[in-house]
């Protein structure tokens, strides 16, 4: 069972020991949640997926209104040898 409370500003989150599987290994849902937190997602060079913060922006320009898409999901990010091609690059998927 997972509880939902409103306190004020605040969003209380309690779940049962049943409730662990869902989110895998080390994800909790319990805690306290407050919606004036800004969070601010760290650029795709930040990142260390672009070189660059003007290859960044061709990037940016390229994705359009789909660029936040990129931004939410670029912890999915592989960095590994280039075992296909082998050209002697890494390989980021």
């Amino acid at each position: 069972m997972i509880s939902f409370a409103l306190r004020g500003d605040i969003l209380e989150i309690t779940t049962c020991q049943g409730c662990m599987w869902y989110g895998g290994v080390g994800v909790f849902f319990d805690g306290k949640y407050r919606s004036d937190v800004e969070v601010v997602e760290p650029s795709l060079s930040e990142k260390g997926i672009f070189e660059s913060k003007s290859q960044e922006e061709a990037f940016r320009k390229l994705t359009g209104s789909a660029y936040p898409l990129f931004l939410e999901n670029a912890h999915l990010v592989f960095v590994g040898e280039d075992l296909v091609f082998r050209l002697g690059n890494s390989l980021t998927i």
